[in-house]
């Protein structure tokens, strides 16, 4: 299963703009369509809530790259 940008952001609270932003730093790498969408899948989901639960935890953007 996928999701859009917009689905997935709406699942985890996380808004767009943070996860373009995830994904320009390289903690986020959802695959590209031929379109230019991005769907997110499992393992982005998985990889997305990491990420919260270590913001959460005041990690630093460094140590998850």
């Amino acid at each position: 299963m996928t999701w859009t940008i917009r689905q997935i952001s709406k699942m985890t609270g996380v808004s767009t703009d943070s996860l373009r932003f995830y994904e320009k730093l390289g903690i986020l790498k959802p695959h590209r369509k031929d379109n230019g969408y991005r769907p997110y899948d499992e393992y982005d989901y998985k990889a997305l809530q990491y990420i919260v639960v270590m913001k959460y935890a005041h990690f630093s953007f460094t140590i998850l790259v």
